[in-house]
C-alpha cells in the first residue's frame, strides 16, 4: 500500500515536471520561432 502511494507521488511528480517542461517548450517555441524549438526538441 505505501509502495503503491510513493509511486503515485512519483507520477505525478513527473507529470508535473513534464508539464512545466512543456510549458518552457512553448515560451521557447515562441520567442525563438519553429526551427530553434524542434532542434532543441530531446530525443
Amino acid at each position: 500500500m505505501i509502495t503503491r502511494k510513493l509511486g503515485f507521488l512519483e507520477l505525478s511528480k513527473w507529470s508535473f515536471h513534464k508539464f512545466f517542461y512543456n510549458v518552457h517548450v512553448l515560451i521557447l517555441f515562441k520567442k525563438q520561432g519553429l526551427r530553434t524549438s524542434i532542434f532543441n526538441w530531446p530525443s
